[in-house]
């Protein structure tokens, strides 16, 4: 993720964290707590460089519908399981009229090309750094 989403968003820093990612321009915190963000962007995602509409606060998230685009929100948060504790991440996009879902449906290739990527880097990076945190040498 480090290097796709630079490329599709301009002024996102290439090493900027995951949390850093989350919580500035163009994304919008709606939600967070100590075990889970949520985070939104609106505009036309299938633009080169992507063309976002800026969002005063949650309320705007909710009431945006610019004509031919998508409003997009990323939940990420933590969860028990029997190892410990799992990190999920889901997506989901809200195209506004028809014609975003067609948009939509053509970038969809994209998206599924990199879906693998988007979901499994952050978990990759985020065990080795929870595992340093802890003090110890392997994940429980």
């Amino acid at each position: 993720m480090g290097r796709l989403i630079p490329a599709r968003i301009a002024g996102v820093a290439s090493g900027a964290s995951f949390d850093e990612l989350f919580a500035t321009a163009p994304f919008t915190v709606l939600d967070r707590g100590p075990t889970f963000r949520l985070s939104a962007l609106c505009g036309r995602i299938w633009s080169p460089r992507g063309q976002f509409a800026p969002l005063a606060d949650p309320e705007a998230f909710l009431g945006w519908r610019e004509p031919g685009a998508v409003r997009v929100l990323f939940a990420n948060w933590v969860q028990a399981s029997e190892r410990g504790a799992s990190l999920i991440s889901e997506v989901r996009i809200h195209a506004v009229d028809r014609r975003a879902r067609l948009y939509l449906r053509r970038f969809g290739p994209l998206i599924a090309a990199f879906q693998g990527l988007v979901a499994a880097e952050p978990l990759t990076l985020a065990v080795p750094r929870a595992v340093r945190a802890e003090g110890s040498t392997a994940p429980r």
